[in-house]
């Protein structure tokens, strides 16, 4: 995944060094922002199509990837905040938002927070649509239980990769050593737990009371939406999608067939063209 991609560029974010990818030098302006435990590589089969025509920037949430990983409670509303400040930081006015899982509900809290900044949304898997996990460690969530189970090693990380994707053959070697550098730097498994256990409960998935946000602001929507999901995610479940998608003003439901988690790596092609129509780019 390493050819072709854009240099690291880093800024300071309310105070924290933070890295980004740009590709695209004209058009509107495109933000990817990654799931839990993501990072800019995340969308490394996508920039270059997507930029053909926009402007595209990735970043590493805070927390995450390369950007700093202080010692602070990452919930979604601390990262929806992020991603306002990283905008503001380039001068960004209006952007449309890209965001996978975890990123799906940041670009959804940025549109009802700030709704003048967003001009489309495209939610891929996105967290907070429904309250069930399909594999939830629930263990995770227990105070040293979570630490112990998370520490990183390749076989871990492998079996994150494998429920990630519906055919995990396919993905070259290169991505298990990257996801297993990302996971052991200073500070990432904390952010990491941190961010799951803000997010999920013990007793059921999704915590009840941040779904229960998001379906009263989703009819609050503005951007027109694109809602794309792979139909084998083995974390959260295609109905959650067909259920969401009715509550927009104006939104639209794309499927992925042989396709988990993680669509816009899994099947690039497929979804590069998908976010461009919709964008109004053949």
């Amino acid at each position: 995944m390493s050819q072709g991609l854009p240099e690291d560029r880093y800024l300071q974010v309310d105070g924290f060094n933070t890295r980004y990818w740009l590709m695209g030098e004209k058009g509107s302006v495109m933000i990817l922002l990654h799931g839990l435990g993501g990072y800019v590589e995340h969308w490394g089969r996508n920039i270059e199509a997507l930029s053909r025509g926009h402007r595209v920037y990735a970043v590493d949430l805070l927390g995450f990837g390369r950007t700093d990983k202080p010692q602070v409670e990452y919930t979604l509303d601390r990262l929806a905040d992020f991603v306002l400040k990283f905008m503001a930081t380039l001068g960004l006015g209006k952007a449309t938002l890209v965001g996978n899982s975890m990123g799906g509900a940041l670009a959804l809290l940025v549109a009802v927070q700030a709704p003048d900044r967003v001009a489309r949304l495209v939610l891929v898997d996105a967290l907070g649509l429904g309250r069930e996990v399909v594999h939830l460690p629930r263990l995770l969530l227990l105070p040293g239980v979570g630490e112990l189970l998370t520490r990183p090693s390749r076989a871990s990380v492998k079996k994150v990769v494998d429920l990630a994707f519906v055919d995990a053959t396919g993905i070259p070697s290169e991505f298990i050593d990257l996801a297993f550098e990302m996971a052991s730097l200073t500070g990432a498994q904390r952010a990491l737990l941190s961010a799951l256990r803000a997010t999920g409960s013990f007793s059921n998935g999704i915590q009840k009371h941040l779904v229960a946000r998001f379906r009263e602001v989703l009819p609050k929507i503005q951007a027109p939406t694109l809602v794309v999901w792979g139909r084998q995610d083995r974390v959260f479940p295609v109905r959650q999608a067909e259920r969401a998608v009715t509550q927009f003003p104006e939104a639209r439901l794309f499927v992925m067939d042989r396709a988990g988690h993680l669509p816009m790596l899994e099947l690039p092609e497929v979804f590069n063209q998908a976010v461009l129509e919709f964008l109004g780019q053949p």
